[in-house]
């Protein structure tokens, strides 16, 4: 997993900067070992736009468009949010490029989405939070594990396994 943080500041006297970014650039989907049924759940982001350092992406202002570049896949983008996603993968990798426009600048932006193939017995574990920190006291004790949890998705191939009463199951 990779975390992006993006750094709007204000720069120089003069007319302000109007800028764009994907808050996802890239997905990569579990499929799969024939590559059918890639998971795409999260293939999805918005494309935040920013006049300065205010955030124009909702309100009207901006227009979005969407268009697959390479690849087969399925794309759409809310004209009103920019809140993107690919809801279908039909080849290995796919490129999408993301339009935004606002106040006659037009920004582009590229969405690039590949497919990780298992093999027939192969799982992957997805976690929502990977690392957990706690403090702890002199002797290593936790006193609150309260902000600890964390999500655990199994899948076989593409395929959720379940988890039902101490057992996983597919």
């Amino acid at each position: 997993d990779n975390i992006s943080i993006h750094t709007i500041t204000d720069g120089a006297v003069g007319a302000d900067a109007i800028t764009g970014f994907l808050t996802n650039e890239s997905y990569v989907a579990a499929a799969d070992s024939d590559g059918s049924n890639p998971v795409l759940g999260d293939a999805t982001g918005t494309f935040k736009v920013f006049d300065g350092i205010g955030d124009v992406t909702t309100g009207g202002s901006v227009t979005f468009a969407d268009s697959v570049l390479t690849g087969t896949a399925t794309s759409s983008i809310d004209g009103a949010t920019g809140v993107y996603a690919v809801t279908t993968l039909d080849t290995d990798t796919a490129t999408v490029q993301y339009t935004a426009t606002y106040n006659t600048v037009v920004i582009t932006k590229i969405f690039t989405l590949t497919k990780s193939k298992e093999a027939e017995d192969a799982y992957t574990v997805v976690l929502t939070n990977a690392n957990h920190t706690y403090v702890t006291d002199d002797t290593g004790t936790v006193s609150n594990q309260g902000d600890g949890a964390t999500e655990i998705k199994v899948y076989k191939g593409a395929t959720p396994v379940l988890y039902s009463s101490g057992d996983w199951s597919v």
